[in-house]
């Protein structure tokens, strides 16, 4: 149902969605409305294509209506590729790896 899902709608509230469906949703790089996170993760949230809504979903019929079927293909493969950028297993296993090697050297000298 995400996958073939006309827009993911998420009131994610403080958190950002990790353990939740969202993170379902950027897999498959639907378009997502969501409220705007307080914190930012660890890449630039703004490299996906999202609509953010801070007036209670009163835009949420007006999104729905200016998704075309063209767009809707840019949008996934826009957000699959930003996926596949920051959150598939290669780049995650690499920062992770930097971020441990960043507190080995700095702390190295101890």
């Amino acid at each position: 149902m995400i996958t073939s899902s006309r827009l993911a709608v998420f009131p994610t509230g403080k958190h950002w969605g990790w353990r939740a469906i969202t993170f379902l949703s950027l897999i498959s790089g639907g378009p997502i409305l969501m409220d705007r996170p307080k914190f930012e993760p660890y890449f630039p949230l703004d490299d996906f294509k999202i609509y953010y809504d801070e007036s209670e979903w009163s835009d949420l019929a007006n999104i729905l209506n200016e998704i075309t079927s063209e767009q809707w293909n840019m949008l996934r493969k826009h957000n699959q590729a930003a996926f596949d950028k920051y959150l598939a297993p290669l780049p995650v296993g690499r920062y992770i790896y930097q971020t441990v090697q960043k507190w080995f050297d700095h702390n190295e000298d101890k």
